[in-house]
């Protein structure tokens, strides 16, 4: 069964003590650009790390793919229908208890005239440019460190879409 999950891959010896250490959750989060520019949210209070400032982003649900969690969440948090377009990076947090998978995303539909923020997930939407980005605050850590692993700055061969 899933005893055997973890501990096949073999580097991963944090998860050989499997008592008090679980298998990570797994996220997914979705990477819109438009113009140089990149899609954020300010978590709403009320949330899990209220009041930072990320890319949206979710669990994946058991029995879901992460393209369909993407799909799903971006709706959830700010009303906007995307398609995934392919999978960029995956972020592991330090403590083995997370992982997330980053998806670049392409919106369809009424793209962003339906854009229409959940205040109960979101503060505020923003399109930032990547040092907008790093100049706000505060920033999660992950969302930092996707920055710099793809970098978006530097005209057309920079962009990661």
């Amino acid at each position: 069964g899933n005893s055997m999950l973890c501990t096949a891959r073999g580097n991963l010896s944090i998860s050989t003590t499997r008592n008090d250490r679980k298998v990570p959750v797994i996220g997914v989060v979705a990477v819109i650009q438009r113009d140089g520019r990149l899609l954020v949210i300010q978590r709403a209070q009320r949330v899990v790390a209220g009041g930072w400032w990320c890319f949206p982003g979710v669990a994946i649900e058991p029995g879901e793919t992460p393209q369909q969690a993407v799909v799903r969440d971006v709706f959830e948090e700010i009303g906007m229908h995307v398609e995934p377009v392919r999978q960029l990076w995956t972020w592991d947090r330090p403590d083995g208890g997370l992982r997330l998978l980053w998806w670049s995303v392409r919106v369809v539909g009424l793209g962003e005239a339906s854009c229409l923020p959940n205040p109960d997930e979101v503060a505020q939407v923003r399109w930032v440019t990547p040092a907008e980005l790093r100049a706000l605050s505060p920033v999660l850590p992950s969302n930092l460190a996707f920055l710099e692993a793809c970098p978006l700055d530097g005209g057309q061969e920079g962009r990661i879409i």
